[in-house]
C-alpha cells in the first residue's frame, strides 16, 4: 500500500468489469461524476484483470491528504470520503489524492484525463 504522498501523480489505474456501463461513481448532485483511480495497478486488477490506465494532466490541482488543506475538511468522520470529495469539489480541486489507495484518488474533472488505455496486469508472484 502506497502512503507516502506522491511527489507527481500523473499515472493511475482503474479496474472495471466487463461491460461495465457507468464509469463513474457520483458522490451527490452538486459533484457531479468522480472517477475512483489508484496508483497501484494490482489494487485496479481486484475488480478484474483488465484494468484502465489513466494518464493524468500535470495542470490537475489535486488535494492531497495529509496537508492543512485536506485536513480542514476532514473534521466529521461521518461520510468521510463523500463529504471531502464534495468539498473539494466546491473549492476547484481537480481530483483528491487520499493515503490508503484501496480508496485511491478521486478524479473530479474528467477534462485533466489526458490518456487512457486498456491493459492486463500480469499477476503478483506469492
Amino acid at each position: 500500500m502506497i502512503r507516502a504522498r506522491p511527489s507527481r501523480l500523473r499515472i493511475l489505474y482503474r479496474g472495471r468489469a466487463t461491460g461495465a456501463r457507468v464509469p463513474y461513481w457520483s458522490v451527490d448532485a452538486e459533484t457531479g461524476p468522480v472517477l475512483f483511480a489508484t496508483m497501484d495497478p494490482h489494487i485496479a486488477s481486484k475488480y478484474h484483470p483488465e484494468i484502465q490506465r489513466l494518464e493524468l494532466s500535470g495542470e490537475a490541482k489535486v488535494l492531497f491528504e495529509g496537508t492543512k488543506q485536506f485536513a480542514a475538511l476532514d473534521n466529521d468522520a461521518r461520510n468521510r470520503i463523500e463529504r471531502i470529495v464534495s468539498a473539494a469539489s466546491r473549492r476547484g480541486y481537480d481530483a483528491v489524492w487520499f493515503a490508503d489507495q484501496r480508496i485511491g484518488v478521486a478524479i473530479l474533472s474528467p477534462d485533466h484525463i489526458v490518456s487512457e488505455k486498456w491493459i492486463t496486469v500480469p499477476a503478483r508472484e506469492k
